[in-house]
């Protein structure tokens, strides 16, 4: 199983669905980033409440960019998403929700999860900066 940390604890079991919550560079303000409790200290929290909290204020969209509510930059989003499953066969997937500045995906990996996201985010963001 692929384990790593950054804010929080990641652990990608082989085989198993995994979902997957990426947003838009500053649509967290940096003050609710500064509260989120180091990784030592997340055994402390109950499983998913930091997930919670932040997954709240993203979708309040109250700060940052929101270039998801512009059809055309979300049916980038959402066509790169959709292009995963075939031919490529990076992953198969059991669904996706496109917000006005994160994305949530369900995936059953068939590559690295590192390589589903980057190759989701590269393709959507050069079709969306040509816009």
């Amino acid at each position: 199983m692929a384990y790593y940390e950054r804010h929080l604890p990641h652990w990608h079991p082989e085989g198993a669905w995994l979902f997957v919550t990426w947003r838009l560079y500053e649509s967290l303000p940096v003050d609710k980033l500064r509260r989120v409790p180091p990784v030592d200290k997340l055994k402390q929290v109950p499983p998913g409440e930091v997930f919670r909290a932040l997954d709240r204020v993203l979708d309040a969209a109250s700060h940052g960019p929101v270039w998801l509510k512009n059809p055309r930059v979300a049916s980038a989003v959402c066509q790169a998403i959709q292009d995963v499953e075939s031919p490529r066969q990076l992953c198969r997937l059991g669904g996706f929700v496109v917000m006005s500045n994160h994305v949530h995906v369900l995936v059953m990996p068939l590559q690295p999860v590192a390589k589903v996201t980057h190759w989701i985010k590269g393709v959507s963001a050069r079709n969306a900066n040509g816009f």
